[in-house]
């Protein structure tokens, strides 16, 4: 009990750190341009821009907090049977208009077999395609192909993200799960995680792997759901 006690107290130590560290920046920024306002005489043009600068600044922080939160919380799962491929052909979709100034990006969704069906709540394993997806796109940068393949065995659904990007060093693989690690400028961290959460909360697990030829894979597996269903 004390081994399991200190655990958890250093998890709760290292999210608390990491929560710090990413806000810091933002309360820095507000700060130097409300000083700024407030410090000396100047004109409505830098007025203005200092304001829009505080209120991005309050946006971003607000974005760190709901994602902190969205990982918090113990995700509520009503499970009801659908089938991935449609949820798979709207994120594709999703992710095309999103990125559609990038040209030289392809995402390609493989012929789905039959019986392709989970059990869960359709909207949060959306949201894990997505994020999956969108770091995938954004790891490749201009250019680069995004393979979406499902599968299906006896008892589980996979659906594999196989990128043409970067990769991922070895030594990173067992990080990339964790709140706040990115390896992004501008990233907060926390989608992987969210992901994680999620499907961890559908009985499902989530591997990341490099690819072969290059690139990172990435499988999220599900229970398939029973025929009684």
């Amino acid at each position: 009990e004390q081994v399991q006690r200190h655990d958890r107290l250093a998890a709760v130590g290292e999210l608390a750190a990491g929560l710090a560290h990413e806000i810091r920046n933002p309360i820095a920024a507000i700060r130097g341009a409300i000083e700024e306002i407030r410090g000396r005489n100047i004109s409505p043009d830098q007025g203005d821009k200092l304001m829009q600068i505080a209120v991005r600044e309050c946006d971003h922080l607000n974005h760190i907090l709901s994602q902190f939160l969205d990982f918090a919380r113990e995700p509520h799962v009503e499970r009801r049977p659908f089938p991935v491929c449609e949820v798979l052909r709207e994120v594709c979709e999703l992710l095309e208009r999103e990125f559609s100034d990038r040209e030289e990006i392809k995402i390609v969704v493989l012929p789905c077999p039959e019986g392709c069906a989970v059990s869960g709540d359709r909207s949060q394993l959306k949201q894990v395609s997505y994020n999956i997806g969108k770091n995938a796109i954004e790891a490749m940068g201009e250019r680069g192909k995004l393979t979406i393949a499902l599968n299906r065995d006896a008892v589980s659904v996979s659906v594999r993200f196989d990128d043409e990007g970067p990769g991922i060093p070895p030594d990173e693989v067992s990080k990339i799960f964790e709140p706040f690690y990115t390896t992004k400028e501008s990233g907060v961290g926390m989608g992987l995680a969210v992901c994680m959460r999620i499907v961890t909360a559908h009985d499902g697990a989530i591997y990341v792997a490099a690819r072969p030829g290059g690139g990172a894979s990435v499988t999220v597996r599900l229970p398939a759901a029973r025929s009684e269903e």
